[in-house]
């Protein structure tokens, strides 16, 4: 069935769709200043194009919590938590390095750009928010796709939970 558009379209050319999925040991509270794998972790995130969220909603006593005990919800900020915080570390850098050259030299072509970077500051900081729930227009997504921000990535949830027949 897969392979009917391209008997209705003649094509020499079929590029079959993959998924590459790399499992990446958990995230833990105080990963963006190194806590854990810290920025190991994150550095391998940066390089994935979406991201799998997997949270654990079961209780079993064989199986340990690094938080001691199982809340999906608290897992899950933290991990958001964790991901704006190396976002925040990342664009207060590139601000830093920007603003010698845009404000103190007066480099208007980069200013779109700066302008850019200080809503997304914003978004990160003061509203709490990831990018990716921000509203940007075609340009400021432009500098966005330049910088690959961890919060811009799209997730996809997962709830690891018991196959247990009794459990919900």
């Amino acid at each position: 069935m897969n392979d009917l558009i391209f008997c209705v379209i003649i094509t020499s050319l079929q590029v079959p769709a993959y998924l590459n999925v790399v499992d990446i040991a958990g995230l833990v509270k105080g990963a963006s200043e190194g806590q854990g794998l810290g920025n190991a972790f994150l550095s391998h995130i940066s390089a994935c194009d979406a991201l799998f969220m997997m949270c654990r909603a079961f209780e079993e006593a064989d199986v340990t919590h690094v938080e001691g005990d199982v809340d999906p919800v608290r897992d899950l900020k933290i991990i958001f938590d964790e991901l704006r915080m190396k976002d925040i570390q990342y664009v207060d850098g590139v601000l830093e390095k920007m603003e010698k050259t845009v404000i103190r030299a007066n480099d208007k072509s980069k200013m779109f750009e700066f302008e850019t970077l200080k809503l997304v500051q914003k978004c990160l900081k003061e509203d709490c928010r990831h990018v990716r729930f921000q509203t940007w227009n075609d340009k400021q997504i432009d500098i966005l796709n330049k910088h690959l921000f961890l919060t811009a990535k799209p997730v996809v949830y997962l709830v690891n939970a018991s196959s247990n027949k009794s459990s919900n």
